[in-house]
């Protein structure tokens, strides 16, 4: 190796000792959320290991859902810091994967993705989501199938009727229903949400949830 092939290796060691970086201790934080959490704080922590401040450029989530903050946004040689993402769910149920992106410079842009793993219970699950009628044929009942994921923990509330329909259930088993809607008339069009309240109680708190299908007459 000549002198100068010595010296251009040189200098590469010493940019790539100088970069400034971020360090993540992990770039995914699961949980599993409890029957009555609304929402999750995922905090993600971080140091800098290069020795040129780093500065974060942005902070962006995958969905309006999660908000992501930061503390400040430069972060000098050896200092430590922390990301927090409020996730709120919402009607979410399931496996939820919600991604962070956060872009920085300072001796070399990077961009570091974080992801909230978060496993919400099921509380209730209808089928199908729609129920549709035609106007051009006779009046006839449609059942939707509901399952209570714990129905020793979560009691619904099922409507007796509604504007459009006549309402009728029967439970086959714990926590399995059937629900029978009838037109009272197809003569119009129709658009109504069948709406199931659920309700779930730890300790002294109370959390209620909404669910159904959307009912149709075309």
């Amino acid at each position: 190796m000549n002198k100068r092939h010595v010296l251009a290796a040189l200098l590469l060691g010493l940019c790539a000792g100088v970069q400034a970086q971020l360090q993540f201790d992990s770039l995914q934080n699961e949980h599993e959320a409890g029957f009555t959490e609304e929402k999750r704080v995922a905090v993600f922590t971080f140091k800098n290991t290069g020795s040129e401040p780093v500065r974060i450029l942005k902070v962006s989530s995958s969905c309006g859902c999660t908000v992501p903050k930061m503390d400040k946004k430069v972060y000098q040689p050896g200092e430590s810091g922390r990301i927090e993402a409020v996730f709120t769910y919402g009607g979410r149920m399931g496996i939820q994967r919600k991604r962070i992106t956060v872009k920085t410079s300072g001796g070399g842009d990077q961009t570091h993705l974080l992801t909230m793993v978060t496993d919400i219970p099921a509380w209730v699950e209808v089928s199908p989501r729609l129920l549709r009628w035609k106007t051009t044929e006779s009046s006839k009942t449609q059942a939707l199938a509901v399952h209570v994921a714990q129905p020793e923990r979560i009691e619904i509330e099922i409507p007796e009727s509604s504007e459009h329909f006549n309402i009728s259930w029967k439970e086959s088993s714990p926590g399995k229903y059937a629900i029978l809607l009838e037109p009272k008339a197809l003569s119009g069009r129709v658009t109504e949400f069948l709406t199931i309240r659920a309700s779930v109680r730890e300790g002294e708190k109370t959390r209620t949830r909404e669910f159904g299908a959307h009912c149709l007459i075309r």
